[in-house]
């Protein structure tokens, strides 16, 4: 059985099981009269938020200081970015989103003009994220008649490469885009073939990037004993692989940490796929 542990608004409460654990419940009238210590009538609970990266009190806190509306819709695009990009983004994801939704919205309402960074490069690096982004703005026309400005894309889409990195720092994910772009910058100048963002290829080789950069940021290994097919590739592919030394330089120049071989080799045959489309 659910208690009332907290009171957030009429709306919601801050909810604990038998066992302890908390969690934020949403519900038309919920918290309307009630009080500590009370038992939850589960029919009327329409949303449950347990924790992710942001604890229950956190989410608590943020819900008591924003309109109800802004939290529902907040909710529904977090729930169909979860069912496109995997379950786990929807608590990476939810507190942060919600919070910039509600200000983007109070923004927009007061005229208030903002840009955004690293547009074009999020714009090509995460083609994806970048389209349920302008769905998710058409959706916050649709239920609240307010036109959010087509650059609010950038950042809804940053919040979701956020979530896919793992964290909640979208500064953190502006970083990594920077190194990304960087990336394909040098391989565009070392092969000078230029490199198609919007191809197959690119899509897949910023995917592997993200993860590998990933694995770098939480000291895992990459170990599929790949070292005979690194010679083969030095050999049979020079030019590519030098490419991959290139880029495994500037990543160990940023995290201060070294690439495997394995690692190499994976970046080398994204090179090569890459670079040969265009050659």
């Amino acid at each position: 059985m659910l208690t009332v542990v907290r009171v957030i608004n009429n709306n919601f409460i801050l909810g604990a099981d038998p066992g302890g654990s908390e969690s934020v419940l949403m519900g038309r009238g919920l918290g309307f009269g009630a009080r500590a210590g009370d038992a939850v009538d589960p029919s009327r609970v329409s949303r449950a938020f347990t924790s992710g990266t942001g604890t229950p009190d956190r989410l608590a806190a943020l819900i008591a200081q924003l309109p109800v509306e802004d939290v529902e819709l907040a909710t529904e695009i977090v729930d169909a970015a979860a069912a496109e990009f995997g379950r786990d983004v929807a608590d990476r994801m939810l507190v942060p989103f919600t919070d910039h939704l509600s200000f983007a919205l109070r923004r927009a309402r007061e005229q208030m003009a903002i840009t955004y960074p690293l547009q074009w490069e999020v714009e090509s690096l995460y083609t994806r994220e970048v389209a349920f982004a302008r769905r998710a703005l058409a959706l916050v026309t649709e239920r609240t008649g307010v036109a959010l400005p087509p650059v609010e894309a950038i950042p809804v889409a940053l919040h979701l490469v956020n979530a896919q990195f793992g964290h909640d720092d979208v500064g953190r994910t502006m970083e990594l885009t920077t190194l990304i772009r960087d990336v394909m910058s040098a391989l565009d100048v070392r092969h000078g073939v230029g490199i198609d963002v919007d191809a197959p290829e690119a899509s897949r080789f910023v995917t592997h990037l993200r993860y590998l950069l990933v694995r770098q940021r939480e000291g895992e290994v990459l170990e599929d004993g790949l070292s005979e097919m690194a010679r083969n590739l030095q050999d049979g592919y020079p030019a590519e692989f030098a490419s991959a030394l290139a880029v495994r330089d500037i990543l160990e120049g940023h995290f201060g940490s070294e690439l495997n071989q394995d690692e190499l080799v994976y970046l080398t045959l994204h090179i090569i796929r890459l670079v040969r489309r265009r050659g």
